[in-house]
């Protein structure tokens, strides 16, 4: 049997960058101005850039030590035992499904203004925002395709991951430069001035880094398609790379914004990026909200593919039914993606009006997750010594990479608590871990023990 070829570091990067780079750039830049100013909200992100890059090469040990898809639930499961695993790889799956859904809403987001005809009737209201027939129909296809990709097989989808990236690259980079030396650079002025650094929104914005740089892991979720020739300090590397490069394209998205047009004005605006652009340039707001919506694509897709493997992990394990686990002759995990695809139906029908709460219950989730997965690092080095590829910098850097994500999630919770109102989010995550104690105890307990794989 002719083995297959495989993913390379390319591709891997396209994995990487592609899922950490989505639609928030576009979507959430007026929030990350209004809060912390551009240079307030640059230094959170900068920050949070450093942080992750070491979180990322963490990551880059775990794959060496278990090179098995599953990631966060996988490594917190060898390290700390199946309970810890189980509520590690329980939220991750939560995190997947509703970025998954965001995805979907955002692209229907993008289409509707790139072709203002598209936005049709109102179909219902959820979350207080309307949902039109439209935006239903566009993220319905786009979960279609998605499945598709995935139901072709896992080389499939990274195939395509790897052109769309390209594409948005060339497009989004182009249109950002653009708009600052052709659009007379009307927002120049506005670097300096008293609120140009916020510290205290700073913290909101570093809270969010979480969020903004996740997704890396899909690169180990699919660490069992590595190519041969592909070893785990280029893997790391890769990964550590591939979260620079997104810190990088966030800078040159606030600097080249806030210099095209003035920033306070580009706060008031629904898509601030695309804003900003097209009173730079008119036109160039266009073109940037098409590669807008390729950059959901690529990253809508590496969702999936981690939701999908984030699935088969726990269905090797018994948490969920082992069918789910099933590959076919194409090696694609059909039953996996379909689950997958119905819970992001579900997402995509919520609307708009779910954004919000998703990214703050994600920020907390995923810096929780990621503290405990570094914490694992230290826990494997004591029981297992050396790894093909070791984390530079010994303890320093791994217990910055530990505090650092705690602190985003404590952060993140501390900007919900003193927010006015009922914090819904964490009442909605209280919720979720409470179902997934009951799931635990009915479904995994009930088993008499939990069938532990390359731990």
């Amino acid at each position: 049997m002719t083995r297959r070829p495989g993913i390379g570091l390319f591709g891997f990067f396209a994995l990487g960058f592609g899922c950490v780079v989505g639609s928030g750039w576009v979507v959430l830049l007026g929030q990350w101005l209004d809060q912390g100013g551009p240079i307030g909200a640059g230094a959170a992100l900068l920050a949070g850039a450093v942080i992750m890059i070491l979180v990322g090469l963490a990551y880059g040990e775990l794959a060496s030590r278990v090179p098995l898809a599953g990631a966060d639930y996988i490594y917190t499961r060898t390290a700390f035992g199946p309970a810890a695993g189980f509520a590690a790889g329980w939220f991750l799956l939560l995190f997947l499904l509703l970025m998954a859904s965001f995805e979907g809403i955002a692209l229907a987001w993008m289409l509707e203004t790139i072709l203002p005809a598209l936005k049709g009737a109102t179909a219902y209201v959820a979350v207080g925002t309307p949902v039109t027939f439209d935006a239903i129909a566009i993220g319905l296809l786009g979960v279609a395709v998605m499945a598709g990709l995935n139901l072709a097989g896992t080389a499939s989808a990274v195939r395509f991951q790897s052109l769309v990236t390209s594409v948005f690259l060339l497009t989004a980079l182009g249109v950002l430069f653009a708009a600052v030396f052709l659009g007379g650079q009307r927002g120049a002025a506005q670097f300096s001035g008293p609120d140009v650094a916020k510290w205290s929104g700073s913290l909101w914005v570093f809270s969010t880094a979480a969020i903004f740089y996740n997704g890396f892991q899909t690169i180990p979720q699919v660490i069992e398609e590595k190519a041969s020739h592909v070893s785990f300090r280029a893997l790391s590397l890769t990964i550590g790379g591939s979260i620079a490069a997104a810190g990088i394209f966030y800078l040159l998205v606030i600097s080249c914004t806030t210099i095209a047009t003035p920033w306070r004005w580009t706060v008031a605006q629904q898509l601030p990026t695309a804003a900003a652009a097209e009173a730079a340039v008119p036109g160039l707001g266009v073109v940037l909200l098409c590669a807008a919506a390729f950059s959901v694509m690529k990253t809508w897709n590496a969702v999936f593919i981690t939701a999908v493997q984030t699935v088969v992990a726990l269905s090797r394990d018994g948490v969920l039914p082992r069918r789910l686990a099933q590959v076919n002759s194409r090696h694609a995990y059909v039953a996996a993606a379909c689950f997958v695809a119905l819970a992001n139906v579900f997402g995509v029908l919520m609307g708009r009006g779910a954004v919000a709460p998703l990214i703050e219950m994600a920020s907390i989730s995923m810096g929780l997750v990621m503290a405990g997965c570094c914490a694992g690092v230290y826990a494997l080095r004591v029981r297992h010594g050396a790894a093909p590829y070791t984390l530079p910098g010994g303890l320093v850097t791994l217990g910055t990479a530990i505090i650092g994500t705690f602190l985003m999630a404590v952060a993140a919770v501390v900007v919900i608590a003193l927010r006015p109102g009922a914090p819904i989010e964490l009442l909605l995550m209280a919720i979720w871990a409470g179902a997934g104690a009951v799931f635990w105890r009915l479904m995994v307990r009930r088993r008499g023990k939990f069938e532990l794989i390359g731990g």
